[in-house]
């Protein structure tokens, strides 16, 4: 009985590895990086805009409950997000969700 489940002639052939495409990298890249800075952003304005609150005189409750918007919002999205994105298509999905937050902010200012 053999121990080696290829055939000889691939036995001692080595695959090389696969290069990502330089579209690949910058596609990775532009993922990676939109998503950083959306959440450095997230993060360094949800306490101002808290602060801002409780200096405007609302109540720890109310500004509570605006800084677990954000994610209740992640969390009641998440189970439709694969149906939204099956039914716009991924490319306008993406751009939908890079524009929510956008028309939030501006209705907010």
């Amino acid at each position: 009985m053999s121990e080696h489940p290829l055939p000889p002639r691939h036995a001692g052939a080595a695959t090389p590895p696969r290069v990502a495409q330089p579209q690949a990298r910058l596609g990775l890249l532009a993922i990676f990086g939109s998503t950083f800075f959306e959440l450095v952003g997230y993060f360094m304005l949800t306490p101002l805009l808290i602060l801002r609150l409780k200096g405007d005189g609302v109540s720890t409750a109310l500004a509570g409950l605006f800084a677990a918007s954000g994610w209740l919002g992640v969390f009641l999205m998440t189970p439709f997000a694969s149906a939204i994105t099956q039914r716009l298509g991924r490319r306008p999905t993406l751009w939908l969700a890079a524009l929510l937050p956008v028309i939030a902010t501006a209705g907010f200012a």
